[in-house]
């Protein structure tokens, strides 16, 4: 949540009219590269990334918990009606 905190407060100083707000999603040929790029780097955090892109409980968890976070900070910071998006 500090990360998401840190860039709506920038984008509040900055004065943005809105905020767009996507979840890592599992589009073709998305997930190749991406798995390439964790293996590569990041060994440790491919099983994660597998299971939040790819099995449906786990990825229902992931959005259920982005949402809950971007609307939590929004509302914090009187942002909520700055923010759209896909999630």
């Amino acid at each position: 949540q500090a990360s998401i905190n840190t860039m709506f407060h920038r984008a509040a100083d900055l004065g943005v009219d809105v905020i767009w707000v996507d979840a890592i999603n599992p589009r073709p040929r998305v997930w190749p590269s991406v798995a390439t790029l964790l293996r590569q780097h990041f060994p440790d955090l491919f099983a994660r990334y597998h299971r939040l892109l790819l099995h449906s409980d786990s990825r229902n968890a992931y959005l259920t918990q982005l949402r809950s976070r971007v609307g939590r900070v929004a509302r914090q910071l009187a942002l909520a009606n700055r923010v759209a998006g896909c999630v």
